[in-house]
C-alpha cells in the first residue's frame, strides 16, 4: 500500500467505529475534516 492508501484506510476505520466520537468527518470523495473538539483546538 501507499502512505496515502493507509492514511485514507485508517481515517475510515476510526469513523466507522467510533461514529460521531471520531476525531474526523468526510467532507467529500477523499476529503476529511477534524470534527469536533479537535477542530475547535485548532483555530
Amino acid at each position: 500500500k501507499t502512505p496515502e492508501a493507509t492514511l485514507y484506510a485508517a481515517i475510515i476505520r476510526e469513523i466507522a467505529a467510533k461514529g460521531k466520537d471520531s476525531r474526523f468527518r468526510k467532507e467529500g470523495r477523499g476529503q476529511f475534516a477534524l470534527a469536533g473538539e479537535h477542530a475547535k483546538k485548532d483555530q
